[in-house]
């Protein structure tokens, strides 16, 4: 499994090798599959730097957490 954070886009990508080999007396049978899946989301206003990934049982958990919200740096100017 790979997990990519780029322009915004979180991309979640993962790849399967499967071998079986079965031999019998008078014959040996060999399956292979091979399979990849990838998907992307749109995701902004994410703090890219504190992203966190676990893989556990089978499930994938994904912390994306949020920017902080800036708060207006303007500064009111008296007119005279």
């Amino acid at each position: 499994i790979k997990i990519d954070y780029n322009n915004n886009y979180l991309t979640i990508s993962a790849t399967r090798n499967n071998e079986s080999e079965e031999k019998k007396d008078h014959y040996i049978r060999r399956e292979r599959s091979y399979g990849s899946v990838s998907r992307a989301f749109y995701i902004s206003n994410v703090n890219k730097d504190s992203i966190k990934a676990k893989f556990d049982n089978g499930v994938l958990n994904i912390e994306l957490p949020k920017k902080e919200v800036t708060t207006n740096n303007s500064t009111q100017i008296l007119i005279e």
